[in-house]
């Protein structure tokens, strides 16, 4: 990770990683403003966000909630990660999604930075556990009809997040 860095220790941001999820919602909004791109869409289409590209909250909620009803009826490996009651889980996705795609701030007040990485450390998470998870949630974008710009962006972005919660070979 050293070749990561710029001179005086800070930490470069390499191109295709997801952005950070930050106390502004407006985030995404203000780094692909339309003003700045000399008249060219953002990469998720004609919207101010990816959040109002998806149909805002309860979009998200949508998905969110077909993604957890996947992982239970199709992915056992996933499902032991998580606790019997996934009720928790599924708003801790919500809102970060929410937030991460530039919607109200839900995720921040309530529980801070995310630190995803820092979070999933306690679980093995392996290649074919980061592949199941990105099956699973493509067929909830699939079965919520997530097409066009705001797909590829979001299967770009949430490809590169998924793979930087691996943790085992």
């Amino acid at each position: 990770m050293q070749g990561d860095r710029e001179a005086g220790g800070r930490r470069r941001r390499q191109i295709g990683r997801a952005p950070a999820i930050t106390r502004r919602s407006s985030s995404l909004k203000n780094r692909y403003s339309l003003g700045s791109m000399e008249g060219s869409a953002p990469p998720w289409g004609p919207y101010e966000t990816p959040f109002e590209a998806l149909g805002g909250e309860d979009r998200i909620r949508s998905i969110v909630d077909r993604f957890y009803d996947i992982i239970d009826s199709d992915a056992p490996t996933l499902r032991s990660l998580l606790p019997r009651d996934d009720s928790v889980s599924r708003d801790k996705l919500s809102a970060y999604l929410v937030e991460w795609s530039g919607g109200p701030a839900l995720y921040t007040p309530e529980r801070g930075h995310p630190k995803l990485r820092m979070r999933h450390l306690p679980f093995a998470i392996g290649a074919d556990e980061v592949e199941v998870w990105l099956a699973c949630f493509g067929e909830a974008l699939d079965d919520n009809d997530v097409d066009g710009p705001v797909r590829e962006f979001l299967d770009e972005r949430i490809t590169t997040l998924a793979h930087q919660m691996q943790n085992q070979p």
